[in-house]
């Protein structure tokens, strides 16, 4: 709650427009998987960030319109790999990170799945944090072997104006920086 609290006006920027990361890092067992996602009862930062953001667009629906996109992604052994296409049986395309003709980065081929309401949007996060890769190592019979990537994409267009904003949330969770 503490965490989330010191992050909390990250979700109202990235609505009016602008892109924010939330990064945990440290030592495997230092609690970064934990402070991101908590356990029953003790919610992490994500989840508390989704509600906060639907909270926000609740707040701002009389003047604008909002579309939110989620995606997750892991990086593992120098692979980027799409959590929400892992062990399907859909033919997976590799995923190239690449500028779009706007400058913006976006990554070809990664599944983004429409979320209107944070109930969706948490679905997506469990969902592609069971497909991330752990492993038992020295400090953690559990831990991470990956850099998680939620990426969420929120467009807002203006009622009145029509002018549309882009804003993205990435909430990173980083494997243990230990050798």
């Amino acid at each position: 709650e503490e965490v989330f609290e010191d992050c909390r006006d990250l979700v109202q920027s990235a609505v009016d427009g602008y892109n924010v990361t939330i990064f945990a890092y440290g030592q495997t067992g230092a609690g970064k998987t934990f402070t991101m996602y908590g356990a029953p009862g003790m919610e992490g930062t994500s989840p508390r960030t989704i509600k906060e953001l639907y909270k926000v667009v609740a707040q701002n629906s009389s003047h604008f319109d909002y579309t939110i996109h989620a995606a997750m992604l892991e990086l593992y052994r120098s692979e980027l790999v799409d959590l929400l296409n892992k062990g399907s049986d859909v033919k997976k395309s590799k995923l190239n990170v690449k500028a779009d003709k706007q400058g913006r980065v976006v990554i070809e081929n990664l599944i983004e799945e429409k979320c209107e309401t944070a109930e969706q949007l948490q679905d997506v996060l469990e969902r592609g944090n069971a497909q991330r890769t752990v492993a038992a190592t020295a400090m953690n019979s559990e831990s991470s072997r990956s850099h998680l990537v939620i990426m969420i994409r929120i467009n807002s267009v203006n009622k009145d104006t029509k002018e549309e904003l882009r804003g993205k949330i990435l909430m990173c969770d980083l494997a243990g920086s230990e050798r």
